[in-house]
């Protein structure tokens, strides 16, 4: 799946790379503190620990870079025609009225009513128009999604993400 950022969702991503590579910094010198000037690393306990949880911290790091390296910056069309980024979306979900807003990637806040594209309830309304039914599975059950109104990013997208 392509990866689209807002561009405060990009700049939020680069935060969290410098955040990561601190993170490592600080795994690696306890790496080497626990080796000590004898650099000690057999039967080390404090220094294979410290090394392994570098190991997983550099694995999350390149997944950060990589989403960087493959995604792309994506402007939120203001229109209401379909479901896509940035577009908040009045359905019915089964029997129940809800009110979601589509976010770029990594953009989700559920208390406010934000989720990402990525989500399996976003990745299925994408696309679809004012009227559209589908039935789709979310957990372990069959539910019927009808669109009832798309509202532009400008109605709350753009205060919530790209002022926020």
């Amino acid at each position: 799946m392509q990866i689209f950022f807002s561009k405060k969702g990009l700049e939020l991503k680069k935060v969290q790379i410098v955040a990561q590579e601190d993170k490592i910094k600080v795994l690696q010198k306890e790496a080497a503190d626990a080796a000590g000037v004898s650099y000690d690393w057999h039967d080390n306990f404090g220094y294979e620990e410290a090394t392994r949880q570098a190991e997983i911290e550099l694995e999350s790091l390149a997944k950060l870079r990589r989403e960087i390296k493959d995604g792309k910056i994506i402007e939120p069309e203001e229109q209401n025609q379909k479901v896509a980024i940035g577009t908040t979306v009045k359905l019915l979900l089964g029997e129940k009225e809800a009110e979601f807003t589509i976010g770029a990637y990594g953009e989700t806040d559920p208390s406010n009513g934000l989720i990402s594209y990525t989500s399996p309830l976003a990745n299925n309304l994408l696309e679809m128009h004012v009227g559209d039914s589908k039935t789709i599975s979310l957990g372990n059950r069959q539910v019927i999604i009808t669109i009832k109104s798309i509202l532009p990013p400008s109605y709350k997208y753009i205060n919530v993400v790209m002022k926020g």
